[in-house]
């Protein structure tokens, strides 16, 4: 009977946590045992090497912030008043869904470049079958809007993993470093995931590739002005063209500034008035892990009733007065006369223009059917709401540790791993981070959690020619 070899178990390894990364959106299930089949091989020769892991300087530096971040939100989960609702998302954030299993499998034991390469190809092919799974939805309209979402989940699910593979797949696709099996996933899944960005119709999605995206491919293009630029400018004016002629693309476009007429950046305020309302109200160690949606019902329950009695107010003061309200309706309908004579002898231009003016600075009434507000749709908020401003000190220390450390490590070494690492995530954590929770969706974090990982890996595994 054939033995197991740590090599074989190795080779195992790297099939569960890829299949654990790419599968988290698809089904929970699938996940969970690929997540527990990675544990159990990560115990077995951790083991077998003596209880030792052969971590790098490097690696042991994330993880070492890492752990001050984690042990700063501990006081959240004692302060709760739910301690096992905290416990619970506690343990999760820690031990188990959140890609730290696949961090360590990777870093301690998967180093062989030929397994890496596969892996990440693997996770370019599902993303490729991701992004057209998206078009296929939007096209077909199977969700108010018309925004695809791939294999499962939320839609802000694909979008965060689309601005942080989409960098990824670009360089691996221009730069030589990378081995020719890589580099034909990677081209697929540039025009794959460029697909995906424009039906996902993220907004936060396309901002964020706006900003990361120049000094992504700077290089290339310095190095190959002609051949690059030209293929630069025909895909932007592509796609330009494209979302010109859907009006859905263009209202979407639109909305991006419209912090005052528009309900969905409204409801974001809402959203952020709230978190803030929950930090001054629990400053130190916050409400607890798990327990921000509570809270947020409280206060939008406290805002429906503020803008009722406000409502009835306002009506028992009219009934009240009945005769000034004539005099102010027979005010505003001589005004309302006047204003259309004057604009009836105007140009018609200077009409339009006014009115538009008028349609943009009016902001719509307050709405009694407010969103369920579950989370901040703000990393640094939602951190600060749920462990305080303790937690968020960990967060913020944890954030600055893996953007300083990879930076310079580029521009000491000009490995494009690295320029790479910074970028995934920046987009994901602090720019996407901005106006969507993605550290608290642990399907990205997972897909995150891989990614970072066989970049820290590649980039002391020597390329091989034959792949």
């Amino acid at each position: 009977m054939p033995t197991l070899t740590n090599e074989k178990l190795i080779k195992y390894l790297a099939i569960t946590v890829t299949v654990a990364a790419c599968m988290h959106r698809l089904s929970t299930a699938v996940f969970s045992i690929a997540n527990g089949l990675a544990l159990l091989l990560v115990l077995y020769l951790w083991r077998e090497n003596k209880y030792r892991l052969n971590l790098s300087d490097e690696t042991k530096g994330y993880i070492k912030a890492y752990l001050i971040f984690i042990l700063l939100m501990i006081p959240s989960v004692f302060v709760s008043e739910k301690p096992l609702v905290s416990l619970k998302d506690y343990f999760n954030f820690v031990a188990w869904r959140y890609g730290n299993i696949i961090f360590i499998a990777i870093m301690a034991f998967i180093k062989r470049r030929d397994y890496l390469v596969n892996m990440l190809t693997a996770l370019l092919l599902t993303t490729i079958v991701d992004c057209l799974l998206a078009v296929l939805q939007s096209l077909l309209n199977m969700r108010p809007g018309g925004r695809g979402w791939g294999l499962g989940g939320n839609s802000l699910y694909l979008s965060g993993i689309l601005c942080m593979l989409f960098p990824v797949a670009l360089v691996i696709a221009l730069d030589p470093a990378f081995e020719k099996r890589l580099k034909k996933a990677a081209s697929c899944a540039v025009a794959a995931i460029t697909a995906g960005l424009v039906f996902n119709n993220s907004r936060s999605a396309w901002l964020t590739e706006v900003l990361v995206m120049p000094p992504t491919i700077y290089k290339y293009l310095k190095q190959q002005k002609k051949k690059y630029l030209l293929a630069v400018v025909l895909v932007l004016a592509g796609i330009a063209a494209f979302m010109a002629a859907k009006p859905v693309y263009m209202a979407r476009i639109r909305t991006i500034p419209a912090t005052v007429t528009n309900w969905s950046q409204d409801a974001r305020g809402v959203m952020w008035k709230h978190a803030v309302s929950i930090i001054e109200d629990y400053p130190v160690a916050g409400v607890g892990l798990g327990r921000s949606a509570e809270k947020y019902q409280e206060l939008q329950s406290k805002t429906i009733e503020a803008i009722k009695k406000q409502t009835q107010q306002v009506k028992a003061a009219t009934k009240k007065q009945p005769s000034k309200k004539k005099a102010a309706i027979k005010k505003r309908t001589q005004q309302a006369k006047a204003a259309a004579k004057k604009q009836a002898n105007q140009p018609k231009a200077v009409a339009k223009k006014q009115s538009k003016q008028a349609k943009k600075t009016q902001r719509k009434p307050p709405k009694l059917d407010m969103p369920n507000l579950s989370h901040a749709h703000n990393n640094f908020l939602q951190m600060a709401a749920e462990t305080g401003l303790v937690g968020l000190a960990g967060f913020v220390y944890f954030c600055g540790y893996v953007l300083f450390t990879s930076l310079k490590n580029y521009r000491k070494h000009h490995n494009p791993c690295d320029k790479l690492i910074f970028i995934v995530f920046l987009s994901n954590v602090v720019l996407m981070g901005l106006f969507d929770v993605t550290f608290f969706m642990s399907p990205g974090m997972s897909f995150m959690t891989f990614l970072i990982a066989v970049l820290l890996q590649m980039k002391t595994a020597k390329k091989l020619d034959n792949l």
